[in-house]
């Protein structure tokens, strides 16, 4: 029996450090804030500055990850479809007359057109994975304008330039995503002093 699917809410440690100048007052009315986004799907209509910065960079990150499930529960449903009309297509051969499995085209023809056949599967399912291009400078620029975001593009691509590019302890994936979470940070605390959020969360 498939174990049932669970809703999570995933905050990150950089989360917890910007809020130390909180009172706990305002932490707790983030939080329910933060819930009532991530299950109800609520906004934060507060008048409170300091709560309204850290929610929106909190609803960011959460939908981020709705975005990365929606795109592997895609994919694992492609997948399932594909392993099934496999075992359909098998089980009908299995099922033919002993005198047209003989026939000469029908013994040849699978194992003709198997890569052939592998192959337009491939070009029909969805890339699960791209090498990373670090952006340049004008990439980066541009990426900000149409965006409207207030990041520095140079010192962006300065600083993951000397870090080789790496979130944390991992290799960087989308750099567009590196770019949301310093325009986050830009509109808090004015310049970014430390290394963007990483990936490694903890399920509430």
């Amino acid at each position: 029996m498939a174990r049932k699917k669970q809703d999570t809410l995933v905050l990150f440690p950089d989360v917890f450090n910007s809020t130390k100048n909180m009172t706990d007052a305002q932490f707790g009315i983030l939080m329910r804030a933060v819930f009532d986004y991530r299950f109800s799907n609520r906004i934060y209509e507060g008048d409170d500055l300091a709560i309204d910065v850290m929610f929106y960079t909190v609803k960011n990150q959460i939908d981020r990850y709705r975005e990365t499930c929606a795109v592997n529960s895609r994919n694992a449903s492609s997948q399932s479809k594909e392993s099934a009309a496999e075992l359909n297509g098998m089980q009908e051969k299995t099922a033919e007359p002993s005198g047209e499995t003989a026939n000469p085209t029908h013994t040849h023809t699978p194992n003709h057109n198997h890569s052939h056949n592998h192959s337009d599967s491939k070009a029909d399912k969805p890339p699960t994975c791209h090498r990373f291009t670090p952006p340049t400078v004008d990439e980066v620029k541009a990426y900000c304008a149409e965006k409207g975001y207030a990041v520095d593009p140079s010192r962006f691509v300065d600083y993951y330039t000397s870090n080789g590019w790496k979130v944390g302890k991992n290799p960087m994936k989308d750099w567009k995503a590196a770019v949301r979470t310093w325009n986050g940070k830009e509109k808090q605390n004015g310049k970014v002093e430390h290394e963007p959020l990483w990936t490694v969360g903890t399920t509430v």
